[in-house]
């Protein structure tokens, strides 16, 4: 038995500690759903930390502002203000090598050993699903993503999959009503394919909308109109399934955010429905 097989996470502080016999409250700030822990594999962080020390500066890949610059919101201040804060967060990857291994999260989440459940809505991404440096990747990325934007007023990070009813009409009435709408509640009131999970990797904020924020890394060549396209239908599910959540994104917009480590190239957008042309062709 490894000596990080019967540790807990916190998402929200990120502290790691023995698991508790009957809660996964944290001790430290109090997060009452923490995570059975995993550990992300030593040699697989070590080769993303060097290639962060001894890479050059991260830069925007232009393709994919060429692909939707006919098909972006109408709102230009929306775009701007989501371009600088992704420019800002590589810009502090460029300029701050030094800390890149306190960027780096050491421990992921285990769904299936915190609940012994299969990972439904989660990401397939998740290690427990892909093994391998490429795995590793994503995991060391948008950790350090949600480290450097964690203190900005304009992002909120996510801690755990959000659950509502498939059904939205009585998914808005149950809101209105004030019924508890709590993962437990709901997981035990109705049955599972009435219920819908969706994580994005975090939420933009902007003028009182909550925008949905996908963050997807690639290994090298992977830069590619396909993936682009890809990208861009995940991100647009989001946008739906976070207004009928929250009510919060009523102009359904998505942000999504592309890079490429090992080309040091990265790419942001934000979407509406404008980008369906794009998706049909």
């Amino acid at each position: 038995m490894s000596q990080f097989d019967n540790l807990y996470l916190c998402p929200r502080c990120e502290h790691t500690d023995l698991l508790h016999a009957e809660d996964m409250i944290c001790d430290k700030c109090g997060f009452k759903h923490c995570f059975v822990a995993k550990h992300i594999s030593s040699s697989d962080r070590r080769y993303w930390v060097d290639l962060e020390l001894n890479g050059d500066a991260w830069r925007k890949e232009k393709r994919v502002a060429t692909m939707v610059k006919q098909h972006l919101p109408k709102d230009k201040n929306i775009t701007k203000s989501f371009e600088k804060l992704v420019s800002q967060m590589f810009a502090t990857l460029s300029t701050n090598k030094d800390q890149i291994d306190s960027y780096f999260p050491e421990f992921t989440r285990d769904y299936k050993r915190t609940t012994g459940k299969r990972n439904k809505g989660w990401k397939s991404s998740k290690p427990n699903l892909r093994q391998g440096r490429a795995a590793t990747r994503g995991l060391l990325y948008e950790g350090a993503f949600n480290r450097i934007l964690s203190e900005h007023d304009q992002f909120q990070p996510v801690f755990t999959p959000a659950i509502m009813l498939e059904d939205a009409t009585l998914w808005e009435e149950l809101k209105s009503n004030g019924d508890d709408l709590s993962e437990e509640h709901l997981e035990q009131a109705y049955d599972e394919t009435e219920l819908i999970y969706f994580e994005p990797d975090g939420w933009f904020l902007h003028e009182g909308q909550k925008i949905p924020i996908e963050f997807k890394t690639y290994g090298e060549g992977g830069l590619v109109r396909k993936n682009f396209l890809k990208g861009f239908s995940q991100s647009r599910r989001y946008a739906s399934l976070s207004n009928t959540y929250h009510g919060e994104n009523p102009n359904h917009y998505s942000a999504l955010i592309i890079c490429c480590p090992e080309e040091r190239k990265f790419a942001c957008v934000m979407l509406d429905d404008r980008i369906e042309k794009v998706l049909g062709s």
